[in-house]
């Protein structure tokens, strides 16, 4: 399933966004790539699976599927 999202949709405030936004681009999406989690065309800001992404998707279905139950402020 593929899905689309924003920052804002993480985050409560501009300042927040701003700092959500660095660190995806600068830390999460590098280092989930480089795994092969994920492929991310940086020209086109285009995030897909990557051949290694279904090691991880039962983490993703898990988290996703009671993220009620994470700690405030879990991402």
């Amino acid at each position: 399933e593929e899905a689309d999202f924003s920052a804002a949709e993480l985050a409560d405030d501009a300042d927040e966004i701003d700092r959500l936004v660095l660190e995806i681009h600068h830390q999460h999406l590098p280092k989930l790539a480089e795994a092969g989690f994920l492929d991310w065309d940086r020209e086109e800001d285009v995030i897909t699976r990557g051949p290694r992404f279904d090691e991880i998707a039962p983490l993703i279905d898990l988290m996703v599927d009671h993220r009620d139950e994470l700690p405030a402020g879990w991402p």
